[in-house]
């Protein structure tokens, strides 16, 4: 981060940038909070997927008029939900990185 210092040259002011360095361990601390949303994303898109598989199994009997049977709707159903939970739990973990790297950041206002 620069940030301009105030010389005099010529009777006027320049501005000379001084680099200032972060703290030890700063750089990292940003992918850190990344890697929550990261694990959040992939959860969001995995619920999304086991919700729509599940729902379109579901629907596949009652639509094709018995053209299909529950048994081979089972097929799909079963996977759907196993997605859907797992990608629920997924989500939950990346929500609780997020809200606990959130809090600690909050008790140390003074490393910003």
């Amino acid at each position: 981060m620069y940030t301009g210092v105030p010389l005099l040259c010529d009777n006027h002011y320049i501005h000379q940038p001084v680099m200032r360095y972060p703290q030890p361990g700063a750089r990292f601390s940003k992918g850190k909070h990344m890697i929550g949303k990261i694990i959040m994303v992939i959860g969001i898109l995995g619920v999304l997927l086991g919700g729509a598989v599940l729902l379109i199994s579901l629907l596949l009997p009652l639509v094709t008029d018995g053209r299909t049977s529950w048994d081979e709707a089972l097929l799909g159903i079963i996977p759907g939900a196993v997605v859907l939970v797992v990608s629920f739990l997924i989500f939950a973990g990346g929500l609780i990185i997020v809200l606990v790297q959130r809090k600690k950041k909050q008790l140390r206002p003074s490393e910003r």
